[in-house]
């Protein structure tokens, strides 16, 4: 894993990357190009998030035990709830004056197969949200498309991966490290777009939903979530792989510090 750290990091230029991995708080593990904080989305949210470790009813990842947060959606009165993100160092980009390109990445366990909302780019949760888990076991969103059904299964682990390029017009999914969904990336600044780190936080919120019906929210377990604002290479999420013990890219703090020494030599090549 040391290697992918260090593949991302040199692969592709990377700006800003966070990770969080729920080790009984919404503290990041990796902060890189700038400072992000996750706060609960309303008092509900808080009153409601438990953390724990897996290995008793929720399995283990591959390669251990993992710390997660777990938000219950359906008991969450519309399910209006979630995990708000806020950011510094993350400029517009894509040719827009938003953030066009980025990647978000979940590892993620679902204990009763639903509509499973997974971000939002309006962090008030204004309007719906912006991507799925769908009912059928597909991930994906009307405005873009969805993939094929029946890829993701109740009482599983997977690492569930949205990349949106708008400079190359293209939003990715994939599923465990395998592609599983490409089309077109929707209008510049548009829905998908994300607020930069010089608007007002926070930028956006993952899990819950601004549909008030309730039936887009759900119960899900979350071991890891990752930002950056760089859209990553079909290599670089294949080589991520699937849900693991130790996080995404972070899964120790040796490799952290191989990360930011793989950037510092980057940078010094780029200088070159």
């Amino acid at each position: 894993m040391a290697g992918v750290a260090v593949a991302i990091a040199c692969g592709t230029a990377l700006g800003a990357q966070f990770e969080w991995d729920f080790n009984a708080n919404l503290t990041p593990t990796l902060q890189s190009g700038g400072v992000a904080t996750m706060n609960y989305f309303n008092e509900v949210t808080t009153a409601a998030t438990t953390f724990g470790t897996t290995g008793g009813a929720i399995p283990n990842p591959a390669g251990g035990p993992s710390g997660y947060v777990y938000f219950p959606g359906n008991s969450i009165g519309n399910g209006l709830g979630g995990y708000t993100i806020s950011y510094t160092g993350v400029p517009a980009n894509g040719g827009g004056s938003y953030v066009n390109n980025y990647t978000m990445i979940w590892d993620l366990y679902i204990p009763s197969l639903g509509w499973t909302a997974l971000m939002n780019t309006a962090p008030d949760h204004a309007n719906d949200a912006d991507f799925y888990v769908g009912s059928d076991g597909s991930v994906g969103i009307a405005d873009l498309g969805y993939s094929s059904p029946s890829l993701v299964a109740a009482g599983q682990w997977y690492r569930v991966a949205f990349v949106q390029d708008q400079t190359h017009n293209l939003s990715l999914y994939y599923l465990n490290g395998t592609q599983v969904f490409s089309g077109a990336a929707g209008s510049l600044d548009g829905r998908f777009s994300l607020y930069t780190g010089a608007d007002t936080p926070p930028q956006l919120v993952i899990l819950g939903e601004g549909d008030t019906s309730g039936n887009y929210a759900n119960d899900v377990y979350l071991s890891a979530y990752y930002f950056s604002d760089t859209a990553l290479t079909d290599a670089t999420i294949t080589g991520l792989g699937g849900a693991t013990a130790g996080g995404i890219v972070v899964p120790e703090p040796t490799t952290l510090s191989l990360l930011a020494l793989a950037g510092l030599v980057c940078w010094r090549r780029r200088r070159a």
